[in-house]
């Protein structure tokens, strides 16, 4: 599953893949337009987002004023300020500063808390790190640390008599550095176990926005995890395709346009265009009945005689032509096709 990241990661990464110290403010002005969306694209972790903005700030000349090129290119399924009529687009400028607003307070509500404080006081020093320090820290604290635990989760109370292995398993701490998500194993009683855990309440109590990798890098650096105000999930099943679903996260005072808006983009991603046309009742049924009749074997021509004594006013007059409208409706109900894009999991963000 693909994970948000913040400003100040994709800065640090873009000017990582530049081979630069910093990237020209004016140009990053131009690139963190709403309307032009390339660094929220790679906040969002959308494919070759990453590598599309490198392309486009190579591209964007660096005197003030000239008109960058690409500047009415978009990146699709996100809830994109650009796309939104000029009549509305001052709202969603507010749900962007919504969201600015509330990661600063609620960065700002978690500092205070007694085990953040202790922790930072206690591992590093009461000094936050610079993102670029954060890999290095871990590595050397993995060191220190020693040899990760190895957990067994067992059902309690033990059964003496229970014969099963126990399953065993090691604990991750997953962080963002200036390289992008990683992970290291922990060992109990260590401080990367400790950071783990706090990363975990953190997570649990601030809820969306503060997954356990951006709460563990913001503890070590104080970048707040972002806050966004809606947010869309791909859930592409592959072996049962039917089964894919879109999940939405939203605030509650997102109105409903915005959502549906977020919403079409997303369908038209996966390669749904348009309207969606229904099955008939008919063909649900058509369907069903012969569903059941082919797992038992039956063949066709009884198929055809049993639906049109169970169906008179859908009847068919030959087998050819109940078994082309079966299969059909088989077809549309278990093998839905999507397009390419982004169907192995991913999210769009507000």
């Amino acid at each position: 599953m693909k994970r948000q990241k913040t400003v100040e990661h994709v800065k640090a990464e873009l000017a990582a893949r530049l081979g630069i110290d910093e990237v020209d403010p004016d140009v990053w002005n131009y690139l963190s337009r709403p309307s032009v969306a390339w660094v929220q694209a790679a906040m969002d972790c959308e494919v070759d987002a990453i590598d599309d903005l490198v392309d486009e700030y190579k591209a964007v000349p660096r005197a003030k004023g000239s008109p960058p090129p690409g500047a009415r290119r978009a990146v699709p399924v996100r809830l994109d300020v650009g796309k939104e009529p000029k009549a509305h687009r001052g709202r969603a400028d507010a749900f962007q500063e919504r969201g600015q607003a509330l990661a600063r307070m609620l960065a700002d509500q978690a500092a205070a808390e007694p085990d953040v404080i202790a922790f930072r006081s206690d591992v590093i020093g009461g000094r936050l790190l610079r993102l670029e320090q954060v890999g290095p820290w871990v590595r050397e604290q993995a060191k220190k640390d020693g040899a990760p635990t190895t957990w067994a989760e067992v059902p309690w109370p033990v059964d003496p008599g229970d014969k099963r292995v126990p399953r065993l398993l090691l604990r991750s701490l997953h962080y963002v550095s200036a390289d992008g998500a990683e992970s290291a194993f922990t060992a109990e009683g260590g401080v990367l176990e400790r950071l783990r855990r706090e990363a975990e309440l953190l997570s649990g109590t601030y809820g969306y926005g503060w997954r356990e990798h951006e709460a563990a890098t913001w503890l070590l650096t104080g970048i707040a995890p972002a806050v966004v105000s809606a947010a869309c999930t791909w859930r592409h099943n592959t072996a049962h395709a039917p089964a894919s679903r879109f999940t939405l996260e939203l605030d509650p005072m997102i109105p409903p346009r915005v959502v549906a808006a977020m919403y079409t983009r997303a369908r038209r991603r996966i390669g749904i265009t348009g309207r969606t046309r229904t099955m008939s009742t008919k063909h649900h049924a058509l369907a069903m009945f012969a569903w059941d009749g082919y797992r038992d074997d039956e063949p066709w021509p009884a198929i055809l005689e049993s639906w049109n004594k169970a169906n008179p006013k859908w009847k068919y007059s030959t087998v050819g032509n109940l078994k082309r409208d079966a299969e059909r409706a088989f077809e549309r109900l278990l093998q839905p096709v999507y397009g390419h894009a982004n169907t192995d999991g991913g999210n769009d963000h507000e």
